[in-house]
């Protein structure tokens, strides 16, 4: 019977910046794998979504498992967050920091939110606490399904993916871009959101295979994309992460790799350069999920 192996996998790629203190127990040549499928406390089930830290610590949804593994910078052990007993996880399906030791969490079968402390008692929040409004003040129903979320300053941006829209928060202030089809600023499925170093928030308009960004006020900037497995095109893209030199990273799900694209929206990079599905190292089955860390490795949750 053939084995499916559920990793997250670290890329030390030759392009993509070190540190001593992470790349010293790994050869360059080497991808180190965090986990497999297997039944120990340090495996996955399904790795779904990736965040790291502005310290390095790292968390992870596991969506069949039920729980976000939490694994602090230069720590050996993962912290496991189930959330509170009358609030439990479901279905994680997106995670992102907010602080150092503050996690806010999507749950796709709950249709809400978590906000988890990781010095305090998990607390939960639901829909009542996004009171949704569009651009023209209305109130629509609360979140469906949500996936993919990221938060820049006192902003949080939820890929709303049932409702084909994307949520955004500012201080008090939440909008919808709400309007599902395939027109520039219009959506379907989306599957993750990211924030640039500038503020402008880029979505994975994943049923459309193509990237979206926009400004701070949520207006329609640019896209890129389209259906297909040439560099620069996407086949269900569900993963985005910047780096420090504001080159985006795309989980390019079904085309079983992760593509980089630089600042001009140009393919600098495929990885694998042969996007041959499997579970070789250094090559993807599916991967959903992707992340950068302080120094520019990248992490992949190769669901």
């Amino acid at each position: 019977m053939k084995r499916i192996l559920l990793t997250l996998v670290l890329l030390p790629l030759p392009i993509i910046g070190t540190h001593a203190a992470n790349a010293a127990a790994v050869p360059a040549r080497d991808t180190p794998l965090l986990g497999k499928y297997e039944s120990t406390q340090d495996d996955f089930s399904r790795p779904t979504a990736v965040d790291i830290s502005d310290d390095g610590a790292i968390a992870i949804a596991d969506s069949v498992a039920r729980h976000i593994r939490v694994r602090r910078a230069g720590a050996s052990e993962w912290i496991t967050l189930t959330g509170p007993d009358d609030h439990p996880l479901i279905a994680p399906a997106g995670v992102t920091w907010v602080a150092d030791d503050a996690l806010i969490v999507t749950d796709r079968a709950t249709d809400d939110f978590a906000l988890f402390s990781l010095n305090e008692t998990q607390n939960a929040a639901s829909n009542s606490d996004l009171a949704v409004t569009d651009a023209h003040g209305r109130v629509p129903a609360g979140l469906y399904r949500p996936a993919g979320v990221a938060s820049y300053l006192d902003r949080v941006a939820v890929a709303d993916t049932g409702n084909n829209r994307i949520v955004i928060a500012n201080a008090g202030n939440t909008i919808a871009l709400d309007s599902r089809g395939s027109e520039p600023g219009q959506f379907k499925r989306p599957l993750d959101v990211a924030f640039d170093e500038q503020g402008r928030l880029y979505v994975a308009d994943t049923g459309n295979h193509r990237i979206q960004w926009f400004n701070s006020q949520g207006e329609f900037q640019g896209e890129f994309g389209s259906l297909g497995s040439d560099p620069g095109q996407f086949a269900f893209p569900m993963g985005l992460a910047f780096d420090s030199k504001g080159n985006l990273y795309v989980a390019d799900t079904n085309n079983h790799r992760i593509q980089k694209i630089g600042p001009a929206q140009n393919v600098l990079q495929l990885i694998p350069e042969d996007p041959t599905q499997g579970n070789r190292i250094g090559h993807f089955n599916t991967p959903q999920g992707v992340a950068v860390d302080p120094y520019d490795n990248i992490f992949v949750a190769d669901t």
